[in-house]
């Protein structure tokens, strides 16, 4: 048999304000009312990254290195990208001007590739005349 105060569940006392003591005391002064909700938590601001015209110059002209018709601009064009990949968080303005400079190079690597088209048209034309223009002292 257990008595009160050695322990055990004796059930709720009798007397105050239903059994199980008393209410807390009500806090001092005025609870401030809560804050509204789009300016409970500020947010973070995102980081710029590198724009969708970064990366589509640094794959134009990976793509026109590969081509290997004005590898020298699309080398540049490829160096201007990276770095202006890597400065996009720190200095958007310059990255965007590296950016800027990737495309021109690319621009440049496309004119070296229809030049070159161009040039093969004429010289298979050019041998084509020739080849057929001439007398027909091969058959006797």
């Amino acid at each position: 048999m257990v008595h009160e105060g050695q322990g055990g569940y004796s059930g709720p006392p009798q007397h105050g304000t239903g059994g199980w003591g008393s209410f807390p005391p009500p806090p001092p002064g005025p609870v401030p009312p809560p804050a509204p909700a789009h300016f409970s938590a500020p947010h973070p601001q995102a980081q710029p990254g590198p724009s969708v015209s970064t990366i589509l110059s640094l794959v134009c002209n990976i793509l026109a290195l590969c081509g290997c018709y004005g590898a020298l601009p699309a080398l540049v064009g490829t160096v201007l990208s990276i770095i202006a990949m890597t400065q996009a968080r720190t200095d958007p303005d310059s990255a965007r001007k590296l950016t800027v400079g990737a495309w021109i190079c690319f621009g440049v690597a496309l004119v070296f590739l229809v030049v070159t088209v161009v040039l093969y048209l004429v010289y298979g034309a050019v041998l084509l005349g020739l080849g057929s223009s001439g007398s027909s002292s091969y058959y006797y």
